[in-house]
């Protein structure tokens, strides 16, 4: 073994004994700067997603409004036609209004006729 210096690895001295390991002043700076930059971008970031957040559960409960105030009105268009389709004559009295729908009581049966002809014989 010619060199061994190369093959042995080295061990870090302890920091009382070597002060490479331990960070001087201004990397300690940079360090705390860098750090107090990334917690303010953070601290905006979050405050933009709560104001976001804010602005969308809004839009929702106003969509909300907006559907219930449809509902309604389609509601009562649908309740106007059966009211005039009533007083017209043309409602069927065996339909039952089904939220908002008529539906027919009992089923219609079709009934279905078969047709034979008449087959003349020669006697």
């Amino acid at each position: 073994m010619a060199n061994s210096d190369s093959t042995t690895p080295k061990v870090a001295a302890p920091l009382s004994e070597n002060n490479e390991n331990v960070p001087s002043t201004p990397k300690l700076e940079d360090l705390q700067g860098w750090r107090s930059k990334l917690d303010t971008q953070v601290k905006a970031y979050q405050n933009e997603l709560s104001e976001i957040k804010s602005s969308l559960n809004a839009e929702v409960d106003q969509l909300r409004a907006d559907f219930q105030e449809l509902r309604t009105i389609l509601q009562q268009q649908q309740d106007d036609v059966a009211m005039s389709l009533r007083n017209y004559g043309l409602h069927d009295d065996n339909a039952v209004t089904h939220e908002g729908t008529d539906v027919p009581k009992a089923e219609i049966k079709e009934e279905v006729i078969e047709v034979v002809p008449k087959v003349e014989t020669q006697d």
